[in-house]
């Protein structure tokens, strides 16, 4: 595509990798930049419309992510991308002014209405005409979709530094040896993270607990239970290592060692100060989230154990909302079975 003779492939450049951002994560916002420009290379009108959107919302949920705040990977773009945005701004870095800020916010309006484009003129949908799409609203898509992310990207650099990246980067693909996480949880001085960081790290820790590795369960999540002292760890740390241990980082229900890890997990749900409070919003984002196909195979097990954790809780309202998760897991997995249906379904506000 090119506009006054000019190819605009060259302005969809995006900043260099964040640093402390891990490679599987820059790899979907790289897949999604390139089929952008795939897109334009074929003047796939539609397509660009669509792809605009999703480099958008890879890099908002990248950022949640990278926060300890996963969203379900099928929670609404506006709310995604709104809450994303707020944890960006505040970062420290460059041109923090209110005025700068305020910009910046008006960028992230305009990315918002690429949903609305997807939604009357892109791809996503099975359409009965083709609608007629002017290179000045391709154009426009592409200016709204790119401030944004640009200035995201950049953000969440400021927003990765620190000495926590390199462990929460090892969380993801390194090997553990026995007493490993609990020297480097030690050294990382969870206690005097702040909140966010602290959160960011339980999710790390649950997430990898969930794939299966014993060693993290037992020094991440056990650990904490059989721990007198509290203060060592904080109700942050706990709430993001429940909720990592049934999201994945593509935000999905995923726990393929649900048998061994959902223990602790009531446990440290049990535990928190607030348990009522969060486990209503960990049943929010479940909500929002499909379902692995490990999941998938494996709930009915899942949900047992859940129930067998019931008595965890000794607070009546807490035990409550845990029974309420059991409650939704059955009702997705009975529909399931018995109308082979998707266990969520992709909003048409997407």
């Amino acid at each position: 595509m090119a506009h006054n003779g000019r190819v605009i492939l060259e302005d969809l450049a995006l900043p260099p990798q964040p640093r402390g951002l891990d490679a599987d994560s820059w790899s979907a916002i790289a897949a999604h930049a390139d089929r952008l420009r795939q897109a334009l290379r074929s003047d796939d009108r539609p397509l660009v419309l669509g792809c605009a959107k999703e480099l958008v919302e890879s890099v908002a949920r990248v950022a949640l992510a990278a926060r300890g705040r996963p969203v379900g990977d099928n929670a609404d773009f506006s709310p995604t991308l709104t809450c994303a945005h707020n944890e960006l701004a505040p970062q420290q870095g460059p041109g923090l002014s209110q005025t700068a800020l305020g910009v910046a916010s008006d960028a992230r309006k305009m990315a918002n209405r690429l949903r609305d484009l997807r939604n009357d003129y892109g791809t996503g949908h099975g359409r009965a005409h083709v609608p007629a799409i002017e290179e000045e609203m391709v154009l426009l898509a592409l200016d709204g979709a790119l401030v944004w992310v640009r200035w995201a990207l950049r953000r969440l650099e400021h927003l990765l530094a620190g000495a926590l990246a390199p462990l929460l980067n090892d969380l993801q693909h390194d090997v553990f040896h026995s007493g490993d996480l609990a020297e480097r949880l030690l050294q990382a001085n969870v206690p005097g993270l702040d909140q966010d960081d602290q959160r960011r790290l339980g999710v790390a820790v649950g997430q990898r607990a969930s794939r299966g590795t014993f060693l993290v369960r037992e020094e991440g999540l056990t650990a904490p239970v059989r721990d007198e002292n509290d203060a060592r760890w904080p109700s942050a740390y706990r709430q993001g290592a429940v909720e990592g241990a049934f999201l994945n980082a593509a935000g999905q229900l995923q726990v393929d060692d649900g048998l061994t890890v959902i223990h602790p997990s009531a446990r440290l749900a049990a535990s928190m100060p607030a348990a009522t409070e969060f486990l209503q919003a960990l049943r929010a984002k479940l909500a929002e989230a499909s379902w692995s196909p490990a999941f998938t195979r494996m709930w009915p097990q899942i949900r047992d154990v859940m129930r067998q954790n019931l008595p965890a809780f000794a607070d009546p309202v807490v035990r409550l909302q845990w029974a309420g998760l059991i409650e939704d897991l059955q009702e997705v997995g009975a529909a399931l079975e018995s109308d082979d249906a998707a266990p969520a379904v992709q909003s048409d506000g997407q």
